[in-house]
């Protein structure tokens, strides 16, 4: 319950997520960091995902966590990067995927002798 969207809960998780909630004042902070960010992620490819995540930073900051430190200090430290990402849809992915294909290729062709082969074989993988 405390992993899975608040929208998306059933009005009996609704009541047992504020049973469990209502003995932790860092697990309420912790829950309510979450949804906020949800918020945050629902407004990518919108002019407003930078400020909104600037404003969430601004909540973690004050939320005094220690949990939430270091994810803070990354998020501070790689700011533009993960704006970048919220704004646009291109990625990564699809090179990351052929990088792999190719490291687990290169783990079971050990036998292979000839680097043409190896490189025919990448090739006709990716």
């Amino acid at each position: 319950m405390l992993r899975k969207a608040g929208h998306t809960l059933t009005p009996d998780e609704l009541v047992c997520l504020e049973e469990i909630l209502s003995h932790s004042e860092d697990l309420w902070k912790a829950y309510a960091l979450k949804e906020a960010f949800y918020k945050v992620l629902d407004m990518k490819r919108t002019p407003y995902a930078e400020p909104a995540l600037q404003e969430w930073l601004e909540l973690v900051r004050s939320a005094d966590l220690e949990e939430f430190q270091s994810l803070q200090k990354s998020f501070t430290d790689w700011f533009e990067e993960i704006v970048n990402a919220l704004k646009y849809q291109w990625s990564n992915g699809y090179t990351e995927g052929c990088n792999n294909k190719i490291k687990v290729l290169k783990r079971i062709s050990f036998g292979i002798r000839r680097y043409s082969r190896f490189k025919n074989r990448i090739l006709y993988i990716a």
